[in-house]
């Protein structure tokens, strides 16, 4: 391309180094495109369909008079690794009110240089007159921005938002402008590393009344964060789930501001949460899910027990660090607790004393302990006298072949109300079990339609 292009306008670019061959041919074009020929993907699907032909590349010339050379070039001229290229006039085809807008030599100082035929020649959108010629997207103003978004169909919308991130805080700001004073539910989970701080300083104005609130995979600081937390004072519910780099300063000032209307928090999977801000929850708090914040410590359950004891539903899977006397302040003082889960494995602070302390949480109605090794008979017989309303038990993988046999089995017969329970524990224990103590077993605690599918699997597994 550049011997032709010498040939074209007299430059000698073989005896000069990259650097000056460069911009030698920068002297004479003001633009260069050259497709790429790998294929684009898109998760919205408004890509086009057809691939673009590689081929072709479009040139933007300085000089009316350069361009012409090339228009009016003999073959011999453009010839170019044994191919001849064709040079033909740039066609817009931007699409407008109207339909398509096709712009002729008069108008357009840019043409097509290509090896391939005219009829191949690539649409573009590039902004070619020479009254945009040196203009750029940071030339307009933020408010047009916004203006021209609020008119956009939703296809159009997402290819502006691609352009940089200061149109795509543009549509943002477009969108919530219009509806952010009545929306009520925002979820922010599924755009990950695209929203910063500036993303939270446009919901904190612009959505005063949200209800609901996802920010999980939004990066801040704890200054951007205590903002918004301050601004909604009417928040209900709030994720940030799987922050592995948020501190326990970022979630204090989250939730300083609106704490205390909060009525389901979600926080599971932020491993360095060591449980401060718990102190910071009222009354109104009814469910919380800390499932893998391995962090959170004996202060924060009991600050969590002081001043949110309306709790009623609570997730403490994989809090490793929770002792027997959390469990029997929890007991003591969340009487209204009714889902309860204390899965895992490594609970090395927690004894079996402790684990007996959920025999006391007599509201529960859903218990889940799967994979925990303190789960034994006596534990087993413990809750199947005294929680009555229990209506899901799961056991997974609890316990072990010697803590726990069939004696403790037997005793969730017991269990009236149980709907579901996890069974993954009993195949362990089927040795120990005839088939007619199965099948009175089951018919006392399941109903017919599952007890024949387990019998059937019983036989199966007998034989």
């Amino acid at each position: 391309m550049f011997k032709a292009l010498r040939r074209l306008h007299g430059q000698n670019l073989e005896s000069r180094g990259l650097n000056d061959m460069s911009e030698a041919f920068q002297s004479f074009v003001s633009h260069c495109s050259l497709p790429r020929e790998d294929r684009r993907l898109s998760m919205f699907g408004t890509l086009p369909k057809n691939l673009k032909n590689c081929g072709t590349a479009t040139l933007t010339f300085k000089r009316p008079e350069d361009a012409e050379k090339a228009k009016n070039a003999a073959p011999e001229e453009l010839k170019f690794y044994e191919q001849f290229m064709v040079v033909t006039p740039f066609v817009s085809r931007r699409k407008g009110g109207k339909g398509v807008i096709l712009t002729d030599d008069s108008q357009d100082e840019t043409f097509n240089l290509s090896r391939a035929s005219s009829n191949q020649s690539l649409a573009s959108t590039t902004m070619s007159l020479s009254t945009f010629e040196g203009r750029s997207m940071d030339d307009i103003a933020t408010s047009a921005l916004e203006r021209i978004a609020a008119y956009l169909p939703v296809n159009d919308t997402i290819r502006m938002e691609r352009v940089s991130k200061r149109c795509m805080e543009a549509s943002m700001k477009s969108i919530l402008r219009r509806a952010g004073v009545h929306l009520k539910s925002l979820d922010l989970s599924g755009i990950v590393h695209l929203m910063d701080e500036k993303a939270l300083e446009i919901i904190a104005t612009s959505c005063p009344l949200l209800e609901e609130l996802d920010l999980s995979g939004v990066r801040a600081s704890w200054e951007a964060l205590g903002d918004l937390g301050e601004s909604l004072t009417n928040l209900k519910r709030l994720t940030y789930r799987d922050m592995d780099s948020a501190s326990d300063k970022a979630f204090w000032f989250l939730i300083k501001g609106c704490g205390r209307g909060l009525h389901f928090i979600d926080l599971r999977g932020c491993r360095r949460l060591h449980g401060r801000c718990f102190r910071l929850f009222g009354d109104r708090l009814e469910q919380l899910y800390l499932d893998g914040c391995v962090h959170v410590d004996e202060r924060a359950i009991e600050d969590l027990c002081t001043c949110a004891a309306g709790l009623k539903e609570l997730r403490l899977n994989d809090c490793y660090q929770i002792t027997d006397e959390n469990l029997s302040m929890i007991s003591r003082t969340m009487s209204d607790l009714r889902v309860f889960t204390l899965c895992g494995d490594r609970f090395e602070k927690l004894s079996s004393a402790g684990l007996a302390h959920i025999s006391n949480m007599t509201s529960l109605t859903e218990l889940a302990l799967d994979y925990n090794p303190l789960v034994d008979d006596k534990f087993l017989i413990s809750i199947c006298e005294e929680l009555k309303n229990l209506k899901t038990l799961s056991l997974a993988n609890a316990g072990t072949d010697q803590t726990l046999t069939a004696k403790g089995l037997a005793a969730i017969a017991q269990l009236k109300a149980l709907e579901q329970v996890g069974i993954t524990i009993l195949f362990f224990l089927l040795p120990l079990f005839t088939y007619a103590q199965y099948r009175t077993f089951l018919r006392k605690m399941l109903h017919r339609k599952f007890t024949a599918n387990f019998i059937r699997r019983y036989n199966s597994r007998s034989k």
